[in-house]
């Protein structure tokens, strides 16, 4: 039964009843008058506080906010020490985004020495829901680190023989286990910016890096900083880039800039459909061992479309993705595309992200001096990532275990790119 349904109405009573905006929801139903009837009655008796109340109620139940703000003035005309109906009335200023006044009300039964516990706890939790809003910016970062074995992780081919100029030779650099290690640290800032469409940028500076006992390729590291502003309206837009520097074994290996933008839409029963349009500018510098970069400066385009829906247990996303790689060598030229599943779920102890995806990959020019045939290439990849949910909390740190394992199969027209991988790793994130 709702609070104001009968008896006296007393700040005792709502000190003695945890009101919330959920109390506050009951239909009109349960008011034995309609809402007609209770103006008519209230216009007979505007000082009647409990009719009032019985307004303000029906007024919420039928979505009335501003009318139930409107009653709650003159509750407060009347009674102006009515606790119970100051704090309803902060409660509805922040549902219609009065923040400041509402605030100043909930400071001030806060500070009343009169108020009853309860009143004082429910104020300083919408307090808090306040701060929490109107905190226009953001900042989060962390820092992980990992272990593990890969097989394989250099893309070695699996045959035993390989092709030069269409000549088979025996493959003597096959698959290879080997341990890695790995790090990575970041920063992002997120800001509420002051526009009539709801609005954010967002920036972020990451730093990763990746070991083995592979001498050839060994200690890759990577910085990157990227930038996004994004609207969210009927149609949610965002514009975005980044810039990113790798140097392999202190050796400067590449660097690239790129721009994307994109739009997501809520599709009624179906789920969120985001479309993306991305572009990227990629130099590769000279470098002494397998990675073979001359030639392969590029620029880069491509276009995706992702499908999510929501489920009990988290999500599932569809993703397809086509695009072209234009090369400063035009044997390095080709066409791709890509379909992807992902699943995410979630309980109160793990997280689990599964990805599986198929990859096509045409060049436009045969490689002569492997093969007289164009390279063509078809890579199946599954990986998961499980995390840890109760994480330790030291110093307003979490702490936060996980588990990621990978594997992939590459078939290609000619031997040379057909390959197998893997690889599975442990480490633990702490984020604030």
């Amino acid at each position: 039964m709702s609070l104001f349904l009968g008896g006296n109405i007393s700040s005792a009573s709502y000190a003695q009843s945890s009101l919330s905006a959920n109390v506050l929801t009951n239909t009109v139903d349960s008011i034995s008058l309609s809402v007609p009837e209770l103006m008519a009655a209230l216009f007979e008796d505007p000082t009647n506080l409990e009719l009032n109340f019985r307004v303000m109620q029906a007024q919420i139940a039928t979505g009335n906010l501003e009318g139930a703000e409107a009653t709650l003035e003159r509750v407060l005309y009347i009674d102006p020490d009515s606790t119970i109906a100051r704090i309803l009335m902060a409660d509805i200023q922040i549902q219609l985004g009065k923040f400041i006044s509402a605030k100043r009300i909930l400071d001030e039964i806060i500070e009343n020495k009169d108020s009853p516990p309860q009143t004082v706890e429910r104020a300083k939790e919408l307090v808090d829901q306040i701060e929490g809003t109107l905190e226009t910016r953001q900042v989060s970062g962390g820092f992980s680190f990992y272990l593990g074995q890969t097989e394989n992780a250099f893309g070695r081919a699996k045959e035993e023989e390989i092709l030069l100029f269409d000549l088979p030779f025996e493959n003597d650099t096959k698959d290879k286990s080997d341990q890695v290690y790995g790090y990575r640290a970041y920063l992002s800032i997120v800001q509420e910016l002051d526009y009539q469409t709801p609005t954010q940028f967002r920036a972020g500076l990451t730093t990763s890096g990746r070991e083995t006992h592979d001498p050839s390729r060994s200690d890759v590291q990577t910085h990157t900083i990227d930038f996004s502003f994004q609207q969210n309206d009927a149609i949610r837009s965002t514009l975005g880039g980044y810039g990113s520097y790798t140097n392999v074994g202190l050796q400067e290996f590449s660097k690239s800039v790129g721009g994307f933008i994109s739009a997501s839409t809520q599709l009624k029963n179906i789920g969120a459909l985001t479309a993306t349009l991305s572009a990227s500018r990629n130099v590769y510098f000279p470098f002494n061992g397998v990675a073979n970069n001359a030639g392969k400066t590029n620029r880069s385009y491509s276009f995706s479309v992702d499908l999510t829906r929501g489920a009990n247990f988290g999500f599932v996303k569809l993703g397809l993705l086509g695009g072209v790689n234009n090369a400063q060598d035009e044997i390095n030229d080709f066409r791709f595309e890509k379909a992807e599943l992902t699943g995410f779920a979630t309980n109160n102890v793990f997280a689990l992200t599964a990805t599986l995806a198929r990859q096509w990959v045409r060049y436009d020019i045969a490689d002569t001096f492997i093969s007289a045939k164009r390279q063509k290439s078809e890579t199946d990849s599954i990986s998961l990532n499980l995390r840890y949910l109760n994480a330790v909390e030291i110093d307003a740190l979490d702490f936060i275990p996980f588990l990621r394992a990978s594997a992939s199969e590459t078939k290609s027209n000619i031997p040379n790119y057909r390959k197998d991988s893997a690889e599975v790793s442990v480490g633990m994130e702490v984020s604030f």
